[in-house]
């Protein structure tokens, strides 16, 4: 795998999932949820996520990272359509980012 920075001179986009942890203070409930976010241009998650059934108005603005928060299902699509399984926790560590997601 092409780092970042070789990845957008490249121009090469990657949309990224971690995987599913169990939230309890869900404002749906008790539920496993996980992150899709990319590397790339915000509008190219956009499309993605378009593509995969989720909506705009979905995706969080986060100071740590920006990202959609994918049910399973979501993930097993997202990943079907050409995500990358990714651990956050590298992906942050490896970006110098806190490791507070959500």
């Amino acid at each position: 795998m092409l780092p970042s920075r070789e990845r957008r001179e490249a121009g090469i986009v990657m949309i990224m999932v971690d995987r599913p942890r169990f939230y309890t203070n869900s404002v749906l409930g008790r539920q496993w949820w996980c992150h899709m976010w990319t590397d790339g241009p915000a509008e190219e998650l956009h499309a993605f996520a378009r593509r995969i059934g989720l909506r705009r108005e979905w995706y969080q603005e986060h100071h740590v990272l920006s990202h959609y928060d994918l049910t399973v299902c979501m993930r097993e699509r997202a990943l079907k359509e050409g995500a990358v399984l990714t651990d956050l926790r590298k992906y942050l560590a490896a970006c110098r980012l806190p490791l507070e997601p959500s």
